[in-house]
């Protein structure tokens, strides 16, 4: 399996802003504004702040073991048992967490656009683009990522620069919103926005240098926050505090009050089109790692039977929840509230058994290029 593959900073970099970034198109502005009010912005600079403070630890395990995924640093700790255990809680960890993502889009779809086409036929057409994908395999993955998420992100800036005429600095006063106990004590739970740095941790051997993976990460942290902080100030200052808290695809709500006369209005179409093509990226990359991990930890020979089965799965999960609503309140409390824990948690706890078992090379020099 692609053991040889290896890519650049660049890609590196797209591959981790849309997977980190996909929730803004789906909830992200709604979920922090419920918990910072009038202050969402601020909020998102503080998990922003939170993560890279995060990673900045998480680093230090994989400078002790360079070139080596999570999994493989797992062997290194604490021996095959971990191996397995690790590969195996990941993979099954990102596919209920795509699963999760997998509904809440699909719904979003539904009732956007494809509103007489039953929800399993709409996820469907998802699952199949990422299981086309990973049978091509990591390479051509990244590649796509590498321009589809420029061309996302300069929409996505150009949709909010379109909406200055409508915004007003006074809907986002007062400056503290519902006060700090809300913005840095439930914002704290906030950091599970950024579980999609579970990607992150795989990626060692196909960069192949600690140097490019660290500086990566951190920029791809840097400006997931940005997005998310700059979507979330201007949805804030269009649509004023509470009644922001109503939408349920804020984003799209947005792009369709931008009017500039006869020839320039209801684009939201275009939203969806790059919307859309964001989701498909984020099930390709998501799904390939998650079996990635899997197939690590189970030492199988091939990587391609297990891309049918275990979409399967995820298929499955997803169509679990009995409404869109049941939906919703199980991101709310897993994806969105506690799935930081076992993202961020894993690493450190690997990083203090490695410094308290004297594993790996605390002077470890990159010297690949």
């Amino acid at each position: 399996m692609d053991n040889k593959v290896t890519f650049g900073k660049w890609e590196a970099v797209c591959l981790l802003i849309n997977i980190i970034n996909t929730q803004i198109f789906i909830s992200f502005p709604r979920l922090i504004t419920e918990t910072g009010g009038t202050a969402g912005w601020i909020v998102s600079i503080y998990i922003l702040i939170l993560s890279l403070i995060g990673f900045w630890l998480i680093s230090k395990l994989f400078k002790r073991f360079p070139n080596k995924d999570i999994i493989d640093i797992g062997q290194e700790v604490g021996g095959k048992i971990v191996y397995v255990i690790l590969g195996l809680s990941l993979g099954v960890l990102g596919i209920i967490l795509e699963a999760i993502t997998l509904r809440e889009f699909s719904e979003n779809v539904k009732t956007i656009s494809l509103t007489n086409s039953p929800i399993s036929f709409i996820m469907a057409l998802f699952i199949f683009g990422a299981v086309f994908s990973c049978y091509f395999g990591i390479e051509p993955i990244v590649r796509i990522h590498a321009i589809g998420t420029s061309i996302i992100a300069v929409i996505y800036l150009i949709i909010l620069l379109a909406l200055l005429p409508l915004m007003d600095i006074d809907n986002v006063m007062p400056v503290m919103g519902n006060g700090p106990y809300k913005i840095f004590g439930e914002g704290f739970f906030r950091l599970s926005f950024f579980t999609g740095l579970i990607i992150a941790f795989y990626l060692p051997p196909f960069i192949k240098s600690f140097k490019k993976f660290k500086s990566s990460v951190y920029t791809s942290i840097i400006f997931s926050g940005l997005f998310m902080t700059i979507g979330t100030l201007v949805y804030l200052m269009v649509i004023p505090y509470p009644s922001s808290l109503e939408n349920t695809i804020p984003i799209y709500d947005l792009s369709r009050l931008i009017n500039y006369g006869r020839f320039f209005q209801r684009i939201e179409p275009l939203f969806l089109t790059i919307w859309s093509f964001a989701a498909y990226l984020y099930f390709c990359g998501g799904l390939y790692f998650s079996i990635y991990a899997i197939k690590k930890a189970l030492n199988l020979p091939y990587f391609e039977p297990l891309i049918i089965p275990l979409a399967i799965i995820m298929f499955n999960l997803s169509i679990l929840p009995e409404s869109f609503m049941s939906a919703v309140k199980i991101e709310n409390i897993f994806s969105r509230t506690y799935s930081f824990i076992p993202i961020f948690g894993i690493p450190i706890l690997l990083l203090i058994v490695a410094r308290i078992r004297k594993k790996g090379s605390v002077d470890s020099q990159d010297s690949s290029t």
